[in-house]
């Protein structure tokens, strides 16, 4: 009984190519390209030494320093002052969204949505969902309760410290309540990649050379020197 491998007949018959290097006709060939080029880090050379004190910190720089950054900042004030009525145009409006954001999620919270649509799935399975729609149904009504009851101790709580706050808190108090407020209503309604101050200043940003910015370049250069 032979117990020849059945594909290795198949060897003979397959054609052997042989792979050969050719010159591709660039502008150095393979005998005049040069050798890589090495970095001596061995640290022969002489050390570099920072200056115990900043360049623009010196005595005879100090001046010229401190103008550069007063004139900086005068910049931005100025900057800032004449757009801050939009500033507080655009807090507003972003306060007053943030609050029918909250609104919306808490009542959404309270009403549990998942459970209604726990319901309409048993439901829509007919005769055979019927045990599972009614279990889904009192779960969501001890669920809902619940959370309506916590919502409504949480308001009862809320209105007990406002008037606490009225009766002992300085106007200081109240002014940095007011202010972490609408701190959070702002952030729960401000759009994602829309500050309210913009930078005065913009650095300058560079591209990062990714393939697809290399390659339309690089053809585009090729075509030129042909």
């Amino acid at each position: 009984m032979s117990t020849e491998h059945p594909d290795r007949g198949r060897e003979h018959l397959a054609e052997v190519v042989p792979l050969r290097a050719d010159d591709a006709g660039t502008e150095t060939a393979f005998s005049q390209a040069t050798g890589p080029a090495y970095l001596d880090t061995s640290g022969t050379g002489e050390a570099k030494r920072h200056p115990i004190v900043p360049e623009h910190l010196r005595r005879d720089r100090i001046r010229r320093t401190a103008a550069e950054a007063a004139g900086l900042h005068w910049y931005k004030a100025r900057y800032h002052g004449f757009r801050a009525p939009a500033y507080l145009v655009k807090t507003a409006a972003y306060a007053v969204r943030g609050l029918f954001r909250l609104t919306g999620q808490l009542v959404a919270w309270a009403n549990w949505a998942d459970g209604w649509v726990l319901e309409s799935l048993a439901v829509a399975a007919g005769r055979s969902g019927h045990h599972d729609a009614m279990n889904a149904h009192m779960q969501g009504r001890k669920t809902r309760a619940t959370r309506w009851q916590i919502i409504g101790v949480s308001a009862v709580a809320a209105v007990a410290v406002l008037l606490a706050m009225a009766r002992w808190l300085p106007w200081w108090g109240w002014l940095a309540a007011v202010v972490a407020v609408v701190a959070v209503l702002v952030r729960h309604g401000a759009p994602d990649g829309q500050p309210i101050i913009r930078a005065a200043i913009v650095p300058t940003a560079y591209q990062p050379p990714t393939p697809e910015v290399i390659t339309p370049r690089a053809g585009v250069a090729g075509h030129r020197r042909d």
